[in-house]
């Protein structure tokens, strides 16, 4: 389920439940002040809002001002409102709906870019102890090739020797930057281009060929991701400097 339509199922079930329960309140609506039923509206968006971000808050907190404004303010049954109070507390409702919706995408986010570093700093410790120890180039190649493919979305990822490359492609420098002047974003960060990037193989001024990248569509990769790439992709250059066999890796 993509994050737009999990917000969207969050938020149609939110502003349900924001209606039946202003609803079934009704009731005790000449005992209580509108404020208390606006504080027990509020606890439904929060809910909503942090479970499915700012979509999901956005329509529960509409969903809930509407509510407040037919069931618990003058006249009843209308979406007139008299009270200049009352104007605020609609207001208030909607927008702790979308501050809370995206708070919680942002800690969302925050939560993925730690979750990654975390990933692509033990994809790099692998691949160091392999090339470290000795191991081959394919063996280096087989721990480093899915390593890419996870960390930058990739729906190709192949070496290329140095005598057998083919057209050039945009470079995916060791800082982490991709050429050229247009990019996509995307919340995960920046798209790779879909023809591919290409990434060299250099290891104390040898050229041994270079790894082509090509992205399944629509997914970013932030500078944290691909920084941890560069850094993989340079224990497998380690392992082929070593290698006495630089033939297209499978």
């Amino acid at each position: 389920m993509t994050t737009t339509t999990s917000g969207l199922s969050v938020g149609a079930l939110g502003a349900l439940a924001a209606v039946v329960l202003a609803g079934a309140l009704v009731p005790l609506r000449d005992d209580l002040d509108s404020a208390a039923f606006a504080l027990v509206l509020v606890v439904v968006v929060v809910g909503a809002a942090s479970l499915g971000g700012r979509l999901a808050g956005a329509l529960t907190s509409l969903a809930a001002a509407l509510a407040f404004n037919f069931f618990f303010t003058q006249p009843y049954g209308t979406l007139r409102v008299h009270a200049g109070d009352d104007v605020v507390t609609i207001v208030l409702l909607f927008v702790v709906g979308v501050m809370v919706g995206e708070l919680s995408l942002l800690r969302e986010r925050a939560v993925v870019r730690m979750r990654a570093q975390s990933e692509g700093l033990r994809d790099v410790h692998r691949a160091a102890e392999l090339a470290a120890g000795g191991s081959s180039a394919a063996d280096v190649w087989a721990e480093v090739q899915p390593a890419l493919v996870h960390l930058l979305h990739l729906a190709v990822c192949r070496f290329e020797p140095a005598d057998d490359e083919g057209y050039p492609l945009p470079r995916l420098d060791h800082r982490g930057r991709i050429e050229g002047t247009v990019h996509t974003h995307t919340p995960a960060g920046f798209e790779i281009p879909p023809s591919g990037v290409e990434l060299a193989m250099d290891y104390r001024g040898r050229h041994l060929g270079r790894l082509v990248l090509v992205p399944q569509p629509g997914h970013g990769a932030s500078l944290e991701q691909r920084k941890a790439a560069v850094a993989v992709a340079d224990q497998l250059a380690a392992a082929l400097a070593n290698s006495n066999d630089l033939q297209p890796l499978t």
